[in-house]
């Protein structure tokens, strides 16, 4: 049915995994918000620009006003503001995102506005599908701003405009003639506001994140008291789960901030072609340590950074290791000349990645049907289980995807890095054993060795590497360690803590199901940097020298995980640092975050837990298991052990 609202405002009727949906669009006149800033109420625009609230919201048909549906919101990040079609010799138009829109919401009249919220309809339908009200909201109206003084990101002002929103939303689900008049259709007394997910991407992470702890503030991070309001108080709501796509992790007010409380995910572009120090990832360790709820994490191998908003186009070859794109490959490229760095990129001439938004779609909905809703269904966030298999659409696809659980707040440490370094045994022999710090050490030192030595400029670095480079320390990281190996065959015993264990808490089962498991991560990396750039149209990899896959499987006593392959992922170690809580942030490069894969096996049987003393993690080039002799310099990085 469709429901005229006013001139402007029509509300289309679709149908999605053949159930019909909703969607409409939310626009409230540009003016003077002084709430978005943290302003006084009197605040004019020479205090405060003139901002908008408006977006895109998706809706399930047929429900009663039983206050039951459940809300999920999306935040889409910063990307220009305006587009152009520029013409490609040989190739044709192609469209060229630059440029803000101007104090009014314009763009040049040869230009046209990029709406990135309607990036993120294929996710409102879907979930609107399964039963969700689904609200997208527009950041154009932050994202041209100049940087605040207290506010120097406008995070804080992301948050608070999406603060805002939900006060509108509480005006529709208040009033039917209020919802009419906006959104075209009559939602009152529909939703659930003590059912709240959120999701946001690139800035967008940052600001849901941030709005969640102005919400549950913790004493890391507080609400400092300039805040004029109280926002749990004031809305209402209550947030039962936290989405971050590709997100920005930007100290605010020299804090690092993370989501403790509610279940949170994490989901990475392998081929990050925005946040090429991949720092986002440093948020594992910090979530894992604090969160005592269920932490996810999906690593999308060939994914960009612009592609899960099927409004976002560019996209650059930056590709690190063994990672196919989720994009096509073959098509032509052309150079692209970058302003700011001054650097020529070779550009794909392709605009989007269906497999790409296929794993968001599956995560995010998997993500909110487990923890969001009071027919909320914990056991599906099993699917984020290593073990567990994907969906076959996604197998289907070719698409790879890792997956960690970062769960250590809830978890019983059984060995980890630096207390059991020194006791560690390999077969054969490994070429060394070392500390996470130290790893970043040596292979700063290759990474000297080899990019001022070499002829070609690591494809993740926008301008060539300098003399000297300085190297910035790490930060928020595993208690690993770096087993680099000597043969392609081999067997690495890691002691760890006996004794018997209580398999059946409610906590362990919430995703679980029933028992215990041992949980180890692991990731590897190479040594082989030029001659495994990680450029998608590149053979050079090839010529590394080194297996294709590791196979990967981990023993206690009994017990046995499956089988995993490790490719060379990110097999430069080192990159780009852009570490903005840095006490110098002029560092040039650092160590790349490590993307880690959870191997999981049952926790040993009560006969033979006694005797269990370590896991042993065994390596062939093989999946079968077969010796091989072959010379290896591959790092199997291999974090904490635990029993989850």
């Amino acid at each position: 049915m469709y429901y005229l609202a006013s001139l402007f405002v029509v509300a289309i009727a679709v149908v999605v995994q053949g159930r019909t949906v909703t969607t409409t669009t939310y626009s409230y006149p540009r003016a003077v918000d002084p709430t978005i800033f943290n302003l006084a109420a009197n605040a004019t625009n020479a205090t405060a620009p003139s901002t908008q609230i408006q977006g895109s919201f998706y809706f399930p048909a047929a429900v009663g006003t039983n206050g039951s549906i459940p809300v999920v919101i999306l935040f889409a990040g910063r990307h220009a503001g305006c587009r152009q079609q520029i013409s490609i010799p040989g190739l044709g138009l192609y469209p060229f995102d630059h440029g803000d829109v101007d104090d009014q919401g314009r763009c040049p009249d040869n230009q046209t506005i990029i709406l990135s919220h309607r990036g993120f309809e294929y996710l409102g339908q879907d979930l609107a599908a399964h039963g969700y009200a689904v609200i997208s909201i527009d950041p154009q109206t932050l994202n041209g701003l100049p940087p605040l003084p207290d506010d120097p990101y406008l995070d804080r002002a992301r948050a608070r405009l999406l603060f805002r929103t939900v006060e509108k939303m509480r005006e529709w689900d208040a009033d039917a003639q209020t919802s009419v008049d906006v959104l075209g259709i009559d939602i009152a007394g529909t939703l659930d506001f003590s059912n709240v997910g959120l999701m946001g991407h690139s800035r967008g992470g940052t600001g849901v994140r941030l709005a969640y702890n102005f919400l549950y503030p913790t004493p890391a991070f507080a609400a400092d008291e300039a805040e004029r309001f109280d926002w749990r108080e004031r809305l209402g709501i209550e947030i039962r789960a936290v989405m971050e796509v590709a997100p920005f992790d930007l100290p605010d007010r020299g804090v690092l901030f993370n989501v403790t409380g509610v279940p949170w995910l994490l989901l990475a572009a392998g081929c990050e072609d925005d946040e090429m120090d991949y720092g986002y990832i440093n948020m594992l360790p910090r979530q894992a340590s604090q969160n005592p709820k269920p932490n996810h994490f999906i690593m999308v191998y060939g994914a960009n950074h612009a592609f899960f908003n099927s409004e976002w186009h560019l996209v650059l070859d930056t590709c690190l290791g063994d990672q196919t794109a989720t994009w096509d490959a073959s098509v032509p490229t052309f150079p692209f000349f970058e302003n700011t760095t001054g650097v020529t990129f070779s550009v794909p001439y392709v605009q989007e990645a269906p497999r790409q938004r296929a794993v968001a779609r599956w995560a995010l909905s998997t993500f909110m049907r487990s923890y969001v809703g009071r027919e909320a269904d914990a056991s599906l966030a099993r699917a984020f289980d290593p073990t567990t298999p994907l969906p076959i659409e996604l197998v289907a696809s070719g698409t790879e995807i890792g997956r960690a659980n970062v769960n250590l707040a809830r978890s019983r440490m059984l060995s980890s890095g630096s207390l059991v370094k020194d006791s560690i045994s390999v077969v054969p022999p490994a070429r060394a054993i070392q500390s996470l710090p130290e790893r970043a050490q040596s292979a700063f030192k290759i990474f000297i060795e080899q990019s001022h030595n070499g002829t070609k400029r690591p494809p993740h670095m926008l301008t060539p590497p300098g003399q000297p480079l300085r190297f910035a320390e790490l930060r928020d990281h595993y208690d690993a360690v770096a087993v680099v190996l000597s043969s392609a065959h081999s067997a690495i015993h890691i002691p760890i803590e006996r004794g018997s264990a209580d398999c059946s808490s409610t906590a362990r089962q919430e995703v679980l199901g029933t028992g215990c498991q041992i949980n180890v991560d692991v990731a590897r990396r190479d040594n082989c940097y030029l001659a495994a750039s990680g450029n998608v149209s590149s053979t050079a990899r090839k010529t590394c020298a080194q297996p294709a896959t590791l196979w990967v499987q981990v023993t206690a006593g009994s017990s046995a995980s499956a089988k995993i392959g490790l490719k060379s992922r990110f097999n430069v170690e080192v990159g780009p640092n852009f570490d903005r809580s840095a006490t110098d942030p002029n560092f040039d490069v650092g160590f790349l975050p490590i993307a880690w894969e959870t191997i999981s096996l049952p926790y040993p049987s009560p006969a033979e837990v006694d005797r269990v003393h370590e896991i042993c993690v065994h390596i062939s080039a093989d999946e079968a298991g077969a010796w091989s002799v072959a010379p290896l310099s591959s790092a199997l990085y291999i974090g904490p052990v635990r029993l989850v």
